[in-house]
């Protein structure tokens, strides 16, 4: 463990030098719950799991894929995140566009009356 511990330590290290990287992915053993929870106590999150990743000894195993966020880096939005920021999007067009719509409308009236009165 003090070996695993000190060569990804070292990895990761080096790896937080280089800005443009905002994620690090590994895969792990599914039934290596040792690995999976020195993982998670350096910051590691499962975002995947993958049936049938590894054959050991003639038999698949399944793994788990985990990820680490570094330097500003984040999961990609949900379906539903994406759906929210499509609906805010269009929202505000409609709004712009109706509000437009209303200070032209609005700017007529005002030169209609001023042409009637006059």
């Amino acid at each position: 463990a003090v070996v695993s511990t000190l060569c990804l330590g070292g990895i990761l290290s080096q790896i937080k030098t280089l800005t443009e990287v905002k994620e690090v992915y590994l895969h792990v053993l599914a039934s290596n719950k040792h690995a999976i929870k020195f993982y998670e106590s350096l910051g590691f999150g499962c975002c995947e799991f993958i049936p049938h990743y590894y054959s050991i000894m003639g038999h698949f195993q399944n793994a788990y894929c985990y990820i680490l966020y570094m330097h500003d880096g984040q999961p990609p939005p949900s379906p539903m995140q994406v759906i929210i920021r499509s609906l805010r999007s269009v929202f505000s067009y409609v709004y712009t566009l109706w509000m437009y719509v209303y200070m032209a409308t609005k700017s007529k009236l005002r030169q209609h009356r001023t042409i009637a009165a006059g």
